[in-house]
């Protein structure tokens, strides 16, 4: 085989690879999901001490978040605690570049959590579950449950 044609064939090669790599890459969905403890003046639904959900989009796809998407994961409990009225941005569509903020009742948080685990030093993240079930999750934090 005659090395023009190898070396052509190679790069039609990588540069088919990288095109479908780019193309991928542009319509995943990318959403940098974060959690805070906040302090919250939202009334009438809660003022005070507040978890916030924080999501960017960083992807070039829209992505859509209903009512019910916001929710929070503790280690070491099976169950997560979907926010069933969130103060914020929901529902939503995100565009490229654009972000949402939900807040939720730390107070009601740290009830639940009492009921089943009792007091101590917990890890939580923020959750956001985008229109087709996908989960985009936050990294793990302390928080502190008394």
């Amino acid at each position: 085989m005659d090395y023009v044609t190898a070396g052509v064939a190679l790069y039609g090669a990588l540069l088919s690879t990288y095109m479908a790599w780019t193309k991928w890459r542009d319509t995943k969905a990318r959403i940098r999901v974060t959690i805070q403890l906040s302090i919250a003046t939202v009334p009438p639904m809660f003022a005070g001490f507040a978890i916030r959900i924080g999501g960017e989009n960083h992807g070039f796809t829209d992505v859509h978040f209903d009512s019910f998407s916001a929710s929070i994961q503790v280690k070491g409990i099976d169950k997560t605690f979907v926010i069933p009225k969130p103060a914020g941005d929901l529902p939503r569509t995100l565009k490229h570049g654009e972000s949402l903020t939900v807040l939720a009742d730390l107070n009601a948080l740290n009830d639940e959590i009492r009921k089943l685990k009792g007091t101590g030093t917990f890890r939580v993240r923020g959750v956001l579950r985008d229109q087709i079930n996908r989960l985009h999750k936050s990294k793990w934090n302390t928080m502190d449950v008394k």
